[in-house]
């Protein structure tokens, strides 16, 4: 069963990278497909009280950086969070919250951010697209993390 919804997990992640990519937008409802079969994985594979606890965490890092970066932007670019940052990614953010727990999360969240940014870097030239999509790459980066977790 815990095989099935890994690799459901998996398909929903190639289908918001491909969404993100191509459409520049992602559908809230494979978001929270997404999020509901992560939930259902993690909660089978840890205790309830833990999952919660470290889903919290998880949270309260990332609303701490979205509010970080929401200032800065008001105040330095003179303009909203979401005209730099989209809401796609912000609410794939909150999903993946549920993923990890804490110390593997922030890991993830930072190195998938450096990943993000270094592949856009490479890629910038060779397509029209003139902001990141990160919520596409960083699912590429989940999906390098979660099947390398099948293997180690």
């Amino acid at each position: 069963m815990l095989l099935i919804i890994q690799i459901l997990i998996l398909f929903s992640l190639m289908v918001i990278a491909v969404q993100d990519f191509k459409e520049r937008k992602i559908y809230l409802f494979l978001l929270l497909v997404l999020g509901g079969l992560i939930i259902f994985y993690r909660t089978q594979t840890s205790f309830l009280e833990v999952f919660l606890f470290v889903t919290l965490l998880n949270l309260s890092l990332v609303f701490t950086i979205v509010s970080i970066l929401a200032i800065y932007v008001k105040f330095k670019m003179n303009t909203t969070l979401f005209d730099v940052f989209g809401l796609g990614d912000l609410l794939f953010f909150i999903v993946v919250s549920f993923a990890f727990p804490s110390l593997p999360f922030f890991v993830w969240f930072v190195f998938s951010l450096v990943f993000s940014l270094l592949i856009f870097l490479v890629i910038k030239n060779s397509i029209t697209l003139k902001t990141v999509p990160l919520a596409g790459l960083q699912a590429i980066f989940f999906i390098i993390v979660f099947i390398l977790e099948w293997f180690f």
